[in-house]
């Protein structure tokens, strides 16, 4: 049986995400009852400050929360697939940078030596 919350029932995706987002059952009642209710692309969501919660209205079903308070989000630690893929982005850009400013000091000695240019 699924875990209902003020006329409201949790779907598991809710109450996985707000036990690991630590959001309290009180603070999504009151994001329901005094929250600005915005319906978008996304669905319906409940906002109090940072807090959204979505909801499906017409099922009375809880889909998310996202808490507003940054500092009780979990950190994401990179798989090495995903560190790697980083890694490797980050050396073409620095490797790319370093190929600019090469570039840019081999046209400012050509140009040096194009116009006779001696040093003062």
């Amino acid at each position: 049986m699924k875990k209902s919350l003020k006329g409201f029932v949790k779907t598991k995706h809710f109450i996985q995400r707000q036990k690991e987002r630590q959001v309290t059952d009180r603070a999504v009642v009151k994001a329901i009852r005094t929250g600005k209710l915005v319906e978008n692309e996304d669905g319906h969501n409940f906002w109090l400050g940072d807090l959204k919660v979505t909801v499906d209205p017409h099922y009375s079903t809880l889909i998310t929360v996202h808490p507003g308070d940054p500092s009780t989000l979990i950190k994401k630690v990179l798989g090495k697939t995903e560190a790697q893929e980083l890694r490797k982005l980050i050396e073409n850009h620095e490797a790319s940078k370093l190929e600019a400013e090469a570039k840019e000091t081999d046209e400012f000695l050509k140009y040096v030596a194009d116009h006779s240019i001696k040093k003062i």
